[in-house]
Protein backbone atom coordinates (compact mmCIF):
# COMPACT_ATOMS: atom_id res chain seq x y z
CA UNK A 1 0.00 0.00 0.00
CA UNK A 2 3.14 2.29 0.42
CA UNK A 3 4.73 1.92 -2.35
CA UNK A 4 1.35 2.46 -4.38
CA UNK A 5 1.05 5.80 -2.21
CA UNK A 6 4.61 6.34 -2.95
CA UNK A 7 4.40 5.62 -6.55
CA UNK A 8 1.39 8.36 -7.01
CA UNK A 9 3.46 11.27 -5.31
CA UNK A 10 5.83 10.19 -8.14
CA UNK A 11 3.37 10.31 -10.56
CA UNK A 12 2.04 13.73 -9.43
CA UNK A 13 5.18 15.34 -9.56
CA UNK A 14 6.01 13.68 -12.35
CA UNK A 15 2.75 15.47 -13.95
CA UNK A 16 4.00 18.84 -12.56
CA UNK A 17 7.78 18.78 -14.04
CA UNK A 18 7.12 17.11 -17.56
CA UNK A 19 6.04 20.52 -19.41
CA UNK A 20 10.12 21.47 -18.92
CA UNK A 21 11.32 18.13 -20.99
CA UNK A 22 11.37 18.45 -24.75
CA UNK A 23 8.81 15.77 -26.88
CA UNK A 24 11.41 12.79 -26.77
CA UNK A 25 12.19 13.29 -23.37
CA UNK A 26 8.60 13.23 -22.32
CA UNK A 27 8.12 10.37 -24.30
CA UNK A 28 11.38 8.71 -22.37
CA UNK A 29 9.90 9.18 -18.97
CA UNK A 30 6.51 8.41 -19.35
CA UNK A 31 7.69 4.87 -20.47
CA UNK A 32 10.00 4.75 -17.94
CA UNK A 33 6.83 4.98 -15.31
CA UNK A 34 4.54 3.13 -17.08
CA UNK A 35 7.57 0.20 -16.82
CA UNK A 36 8.38 1.25 -12.85
CA UNK A 37 4.74 0.95 -12.34
CA UNK A 38 3.92 -2.20 -13.77
CA UNK A 39 6.87 -3.95 -11.49
CA UNK A 40 5.47 -2.01 -8.46
CA UNK A 41 2.25 -3.77 -8.60
CA UNK A 42 3.61 -7.09 -9.70
CA UNK A 43 5.07 -6.84 -5.86
CA UNK A 44 3.58 -9.24 -3.58
CA UNK A 45 4.64 -8.97 0.21
CA UNK A 46 4.16 -12.03 2.26
CA UNK A 47 4.70 -11.57 6.40
CA UNK A 48 5.38 -15.04 8.01
CA UNK A 49 6.00 -14.75 11.86
CA UNK A 50 8.53 -16.90 12.68
CA UNK A 51 7.70 -19.22 15.44
CA UNK A 52 9.96 -21.81 17.82
CA UNK A 53 8.39 -25.12 18.76
CA UNK A 54 6.79 -24.04 21.89
CA UNK A 55 5.55 -21.07 20.28
CA UNK A 56 4.22 -23.06 17.49
CA UNK A 57 2.69 -25.61 20.33
CA UNK A 58 1.19 -22.59 22.49
CA UNK A 59 -0.49 -21.38 19.44
CA UNK A 60 -2.05 -24.66 18.29
CA UNK A 61 -3.23 -25.00 22.14
CA UNK A 62 -4.37 -21.74 21.89
CA UNK A 63 -6.55 -22.05 18.52
CA UNK A 64 -8.34 -25.77 20.11
CA UNK A 65 -9.44 -23.53 22.73
CA UNK A 66 -11.34 -21.03 20.48
CA UNK A 67 -12.41 -23.70 18.37
CA UNK A 68 -14.00 -25.48 21.14
CA UNK A 69 -15.91 -22.16 22.19
CA UNK A 70 -17.29 -21.69 19.32
CA UNK A 71 -18.47 -25.22 18.49
CA UNK A 72 -20.10 -24.23 22.08
CA UNK A 73 -21.64 -20.95 20.92
CA UNK A 74 -24.65 -22.06 19.24
CA UNK A 75 -26.05 -24.56 22.28
CA UNK A 76 -25.50 -22.44 24.99
CA UNK A 77 -24.92 -18.90 24.15
CA UNK A 78 -24.73 -17.87 27.66
CA UNK A 79 -21.65 -20.21 29.13
CA UNK A 80 -20.05 -19.05 25.87
CA UNK A 81 -20.74 -15.81 27.13
CA UNK A 82 -19.05 -16.19 30.13
CA UNK A 83 -16.03 -18.12 28.61
CA UNK A 84 -15.53 -15.18 25.96
CA UNK A 85 -15.70 -12.69 28.78
CA UNK A 86 -12.60 -14.81 30.92
CA UNK A 87 -10.20 -15.08 27.53
CA UNK A 88 -10.70 -11.77 26.86
CA UNK A 89 -9.61 -11.13 30.49
CA UNK A 90 -6.75 -13.37 30.07
CA UNK A 91 -5.49 -10.94 26.96
CA UNK A 92 -5.66 -8.13 29.03
CA UNK A 93 -2.64 -6.37 31.00
CA UNK A 94 -4.94 -5.24 33.23
CA UNK A 95 -8.05 -7.74 33.89
CA UNK A 96 -11.93 -6.81 34.78
CA UNK A 97 -12.84 -9.82 36.02
CA UNK A 98 -12.20 -13.54 36.33
CA UNK A 99 -9.14 -14.67 33.52
CA UNK A 100 -9.05 -18.23 32.18
CA UNK A 101 -5.87 -19.57 33.53
CA UNK A 102 -5.10 -22.15 31.09
CA UNK A 103 -6.35 -20.14 28.27
CA UNK A 104 -3.92 -17.52 29.27
CA UNK A 105 -0.76 -19.55 30.05
CA UNK A 106 -0.98 -20.86 26.36
CA UNK A 107 -1.79 -17.21 25.20
CA UNK A 108 1.70 -16.35 27.01
CA UNK A 109 3.67 -18.96 25.08
CA UNK A 110 2.45 -17.39 21.82
CA UNK A 111 4.51 -14.57 19.72
CA UNK A 112 3.50 -11.10 20.93
CA UNK A 113 1.84 -10.74 16.88
CA UNK A 114 -0.71 -13.99 17.87
CA UNK A 115 -1.91 -12.62 21.00
CA UNK A 116 -2.50 -9.72 19.07
CA UNK A 117 -4.43 -11.93 16.65
CA UNK A 118 -6.30 -14.19 19.10
CA UNK A 119 -7.32 -11.02 21.16
CA UNK A 120 -9.11 -9.22 17.29
CA UNK A 121 -10.71 -12.42 16.96
CA UNK A 122 -12.33 -12.49 20.84
CA UNK A 123 -13.22 -9.25 20.63
CA UNK A 124 -14.72 -9.77 17.09
CA UNK A 125 -16.68 -13.07 18.48
CA UNK A 126 -17.81 -10.67 21.62
CA UNK A 127 -19.09 -8.60 19.04
CA UNK A 128 -21.54 -10.92 17.09
CA UNK A 129 -22.40 -12.37 20.17
CA UNK A 130 -23.76 -9.38 21.63
CA UNK A 131 -25.59 -8.88 18.09
CA UNK A 132 -27.05 -12.45 18.61
CA UNK A 133 -28.32 -11.93 21.47
CA UNK A 134 -29.69 -8.39 20.47
CA UNK A 135 -31.56 -10.24 17.47
CA UNK A 136 -32.63 -12.99 20.13
CA UNK A 137 -34.25 -10.60 22.55
CA UNK A 138 -36.35 -8.32 20.05
CA UNK A 139 -40.40 -8.56 20.82
CA UNK A 140 -41.34 -11.61 18.34
CA UNK A 141 -44.90 -9.36 17.91
CA UNK A 142 -42.08 -6.88 15.95
CA UNK A 143 -41.20 -9.93 13.97
CA UNK A 144 -44.66 -10.99 13.09
CA UNK A 145 -46.15 -7.87 12.26
CA UNK A 146 -43.70 -6.59 9.69
CA UNK A 147 -43.81 -10.39 8.34
CA UNK A 148 -47.56 -9.54 7.73
CA UNK A 149 -47.70 -6.03 6.60
CA UNK A 150 -45.27 -7.25 3.55
CA UNK A 151 -47.47 -10.31 3.10
CA UNK A 152 -49.90 -7.87 2.56
CA UNK A 153 -48.18 -5.40 0.22
CA UNK A 154 -47.71 -8.57 -1.55
CA UNK A 155 -51.34 -9.53 -1.80
CA UNK A 156 -52.56 -6.00 -2.88
CA UNK A 157 -49.46 -6.15 -5.14
CA UNK A 158 -51.08 -9.10 -6.97
CA UNK A 159 -54.56 -7.41 -6.86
Amino acid sequence: MQVYICLSKLLQLHFLTISLFSTGEREELELFIDRLTKRCLTVEISIQIIRSPAQEKSLQTVLKYLHDLIGTIHSNMKDSRQVIERYLNSCLTETTGPVDDKFQAALLGCTAEDQKDVRKRLEALWASLERAEESESRPVSANVSSKSTTTREAEEVKK
